[in-house]
């Protein structure tokens, strides 16, 4: 049974994540940080691992890269407490760090070493979760083919598990995968449907907000330059 502490901390961490769905990352780094020194306290490794992972994508979406790195440093090193069922998880962070640097041949490394551990505990969700963020990182890559396959894998997986948020995402990324094979109306279509996703009350828009502005942007002009996306 959780001991009070324990209970306030995985309460403050999952309030921290539904607030940088939002957008209000200030909120959401008052709140990890204090789960952080709570969890340490405590002697409590899993809850370190969770909130030290939070932080980093925290600070990924800042374009804080150096303290994420700082951090990942720290939540990498506890790896050997992490529970099997989540090593998936870490690979998958590895992977977003390396995205966000720019460092492809590292991203693709570790995603693939995540969509393994996420097959041998047949997770299926966390697969198709992984095979977006390959195809994305294969599009970054410049290996468009091998982008489509993954992407369109998972935009298919997303839309039967009815799960908009991830369809939205893995639409945006097939989409620029076909203005780059030079098919823009199948990309129009995905874009419409994704931007009617994102406009349901519930989608977090602060998150879709660049690619929903990318999305009306090319609607309108489908020779729109994707350097800046």
């Amino acid at each position: 049974e959780a001991c009070p502490d324990a209970a306030w901390v995985m309460a403050n961490r999952w309030c921290a994540n539904a607030l940088m769905r939002l957008g209000r990352l200030a909120e959401a780094h008052d709140r990890l940080e204090h789960a952080l020194v709570r969890s340490q306290a405590l002697g409590d490794f899993n809850s370190q691992v969770e909130v030290l992972r939070s932080l980093v994508s925290l600070h990924v979406m800042r374009g804080n890269l150096i303290e994420a790195g700082r951090l990942f440093d720290q939540v990498w090193a506890l790896r050997g407490q992490v529970r099997a069922r989540d090593e998936w998880l870490m690979w998958r962070l590895r992977g977003h760090l390396a995205t966000s640097q720019h460092d492809y041949a590292q991203a693709l490394a570790a995603y693939q070493q995540a969509l393994a551990c996420a097959q041998q505990i047949e997770d299926s969700f966390a697969q198709l979760l992984l095979e977006e963020r390959l195809g994305e990182t294969y599009l970054g890559m410049g290996q468009l083919a091998t982008a489509h396959d993954f992407l369109a894998r998972a935009l298919a997986g997303f839309r039967r598990a009815g799960a908009g948020e991830y369809q939205v995402l893995a639409s945006f990324h097939l989409s620029r995968v076909l203005i780059l094979n030079g098919q823009p109306e199948p990309a129009a279509q995905l874009l419409r449907e994704a931007l009617s996703l994102a406009q349901h009350p519930e989608a977090p828009l602060p998150i879709l907000a660049p690619r929903n502005a990318f999305a009306d942007a090319l609607l309108k002009d489908p020779d729109l330059s994707l350097q800046a996306f």
